[in-house]
């Protein structure tokens, strides 16, 4: 029994036949059908445009800080739209590799 809540048993016997109306109702059936397909799409939708985004980001990653830094949070955003997608779809999806910054080594060796 939850707490404030008072149930009874004609109206949990109520709720149990609208329940069941609702399972056997085509047109209510088809509404949530639609609903869980328009949910993918979106989770589809969410994961390619933060693709691109990163796609976006990672030509300026290494020219500043803030450049540095929009890419590990675009990266941050496309990851947690994958694991939506992946959720959603049941499997997984792709999700490119994390550039590192780079090291000092590298920033201060130059090519002769």
């Amino acid at each position: 029994m939850t707490r404030g809540v008072i149930h009874d048993a004609e109206s949990e016997a109520k709720e149990a036949d609208r329940r069941g109306m609702l399972a056997n109702d085509a047109l209510y059936q088809r509404g949530v059908a639609d609903a869980k397909a328009q949910a993918l799409r979106n989770d589809r939708d969410a994961y390619n445009a933060t693709g691109a985004d990163l796609k976006r980001a990672a030509l300026k990653r290494d020219a500043t800080v803030a450049g540095r830094d929009k890419y590990y949070k675009t990266y941050q955003k496309h990851l947690a739209a994958a694991r939506r997608y992946a959720a959603a779809l049941g499997k997984g999806v792709s999700v490119p590799q994390y550039l590192d910054p780079p090291d000092a080594h590298a920033e201060n060796t130059s090519m002769v």
